[in-house]
C-alpha cells in the first residue's frame, strides 16, 4: 500500500513504488485527456465506464477496441457487454414509457455525461454499476468519499485543479477533440517540417502508398512525446484545421478526413496513427539491429 514506508538499496533496478505512481500517472494522463475533450458522444462514455478506449465520436459500442488499464491489450468481452449496458441504460432513460419516443443529445460535456450517471446509477447496488464509474467520479469528487478501484488515482484534489486548467485552454485554443497539449499555432509545424526526413511512396500494409506520409512525420516530430498515439492524432487534426495541409479536412466533431490514393476520403483515427508510431519503432529497431 502506498501508506507504508518502504526502504530500497541504490542498486536496485526497479522501484516498486515508483513504478506504481507512474502506472497512476499514466492512468491518470489517460483519462484527463478525455476529460478535457468538449464533448462526449453516449457510446464515449458508456465504453469509458467500462474502461474501454473509445474513438473519439464514435456513436455506437466498437466491435473491437483496447483497455484503459492497459493500452495495448484489447477489451475483454465483459467489457464490451458492460459498455453496451451502459449505452443501453442511456437510451432507456431518454426513452418516454408512454410515446415510446427517443429524446436525447447525441453528445454533451463530459460532466454532464457524469451527472447523468450519478442519477442514473445512485440507487443502484455496486454490482450494477460499470466497473470503472468509481474511478472517473474520483476526479470530480471529494477523494475522501470516493470509492474508486485499484491503482486509485494519485493526488486528486491536484488533479482536478489541473483539468480544469486544462479545459480552460483547450477551449482557448478552440481544440475540441484531440489532446490538450496539441499546440495549433502553424509555426510549430513549419519548424517539424524542418526537421524531418520522408520517404517517398511508402506502401502501407493493405498495399496501397501512405497518401499522408508526410503529414504524420510532421504532426509526429510536433509531440511532445513522439510514442504517444493521441497526442500524434491530436496534432494531425489541429494541421487540418489550420488549412495548410490540402490532405486533411476537418470533421465537425473535431476529427480528421484524409485523401485516399484512390482519390476519396476517409476517417484517419487515432488507431491508425497508433500503427504509424509502431511501425515507425520497429522501423528504428530495424536500423539498430
Amino acid at each position: 500500500m502506498l501508506g507504508q514506508k518502504r526502504h530500497f538499496s541504490s542498486n536496485n533496478m526497479s522501484n516498486p513504488v515508483s513504478d506504481d505512481l507512474k502506472e497512476r500517472d499514466r492512468l491518470n494522463t489517460l483519462i484527463l485527456r478525455f476529460y478535457a475533450l468538449d464533448s462526449w458522444t453516449p457510446a464515449m462514455g458508456a465504453m469509458l465506464m467500462a474502461g474501454v478506449i473509445p474513438t473519439p465520436g464514435c456513436t455506437d459500442i466498437l466491435a473491437a477496441a483496447f483497455q484503459i488499464a492497459n493500452e495495448a491489450r484489447p477489451a475483454t468481452s465483459y467489457q464490451m457487454r458492460q459498455a453496451q449496458k451502459v449505452l443501453d441504460r442511456w437510451v432507456e432513460y431518454h426513452t418516454d414509457e408512454d410515446t415510446d419516443e427517443f429524446d436525447a443529445p447525441t453528445e454533451m460535456s463530459p460532466l454532464d455525461f457524469m451527472v447523468w450517471c450519478d442519477e442514473s446509477y445512485d440507487n443502484s447496488s455496486a454490482s450494477s454499476k460499470p466497473d470503472w464509474l468509481p474511478y472517473f467520479y474520483s476526479f470530480i469528487t471529494d477523494s475522501t468519499k470516493s470509492q474508486a478501484p485499484i491503482p486509485a488515482p494519485f493526488e486528486l484534489v491536484a488533479r482536478a485543479h489541473k483539468l480544469e486548467n486544462w479545459a480552460a485552454i483547450s477551449q482557448e485554443k478552440s481544440a475540441s477533440v484531440g489532446p490538450v497539449n496539441a499546440p495549433v499555432p502553424e509555426d510549430i509545424y513549419l519548424q517539424a517540417e524542418a526537421r524531418i526526413r520522408v520517404r517517398k511512396n511508402v506502401i502501407s500494409q493493405s498495399g496501397k502508398p501512405n497518401t499522408i506520409e508526410y503529414e504524420l512525420r510532421v504532426a509526429h516530430a510536433a509531440s511532445t512525446d513522439p510514442t504517444d498515439s493521441f497526442e500524434v492524432w491530436g496534432h494531425l487534426c489541429a494541421m487540418a484545421r489550420c488549412g495548410r495541409y490540402v490532405k486533411l479536412t476537418p470533421t465537425p466533431d473535431g476529427g480528421v478526413m484524409v485523401a485516399t490514393s484512390e482519390g476519396r476520403t476517409r476517417a484517419y483515427s487515432q488507431k491508425l496513427v497508433k500503427r504509424f508510431i509502431e511501425k515507425e519503432l520497429q522501423a528504428e529497431r530495424d536500423r539498430e539491429s
